[in-house]
């Protein structure tokens, strides 16, 4: 029963480090795309004049 505990315990921990590393993932990869939509703007803007 304790071997079943600790098994499941083992799996729950697993899965919240995946979604530790998926949420960062994610954190990065929308802080790379709003400074990449930042930039677009202000090209934009410097070609608007």
């Amino acid at each position: 029963m304790a071997d079943m505990r600790d098994r499941a315990r083992e799996g729950i921990d697993r899965a919240a480090d995946k979604a530790k590393e998926l949420t960062e993932k994610a954190r990065d990869k929308g802080k790379e795309m709003t400074d990449e939509a930042k930039n677009q703007g202000e090209d934009l803007a410097q070609k608007a004049g």
